[in-house]
């Protein structure tokens, strides 16, 4: 059992390696996006995002944190708002602002619904274009 367990921590950390490069050195970056993990802990990344132009939040910077499980890309992230924000897609529990979009809750057991949650193929970019 524990030699799975490091296995997928090693799968874990190779995989946010490489999406933390791709994100790096892309050929078009995301503009008012900044994403980069914690020095001391590759599974917690700090996500400041600017507001888009042309709308209710265009002066705004919104700080998240974004905190992976040891077995991602398996699992999806979870992500916690620290800037106030008054949006249908932030809930507030257990006093933290948790951002929830369909692509961040776990992958549905019914066979019906596979189209819909978290997949493996899932990457840190492309969370963060759905923000």
């Amino acid at each position: 059992m524990r030699s799975q367990i490091a296995v997928s921590q090693t799968l874990s950390m190779k995989r946010l390696v490489t999406d933390y490069l791709a994100l790096k050195n892309s050929e078009i970056p995301l503009v008012g996006v900044a994403a980069v993990p914690d020095e001391n802990n590759l599974l917690v990344w700090h996500i400041n995002i600017r507001g888009q132009e042309g709308t209710l939040w265009q002066r705004g910077v919104f700080h998240m944190i974004m905190t992976f499980q040891k077995d991602y890309p398996l699992s999806p992230p979870k992500i916690i708002l620290f800037t106030p924000l008054s949006h249908q897609n932030v809930h507030l529990k257990d006093r933290q602002r948790i951002v929830c979009l369909e692509q961040l809750i776990p992958k549905p057991t019914d066979q019906a619904r596979w189209y819909e949650g978290w997949q493996s193929a899932y990457t840190v970019e492309s969370i963060l274009i759905q923000l």
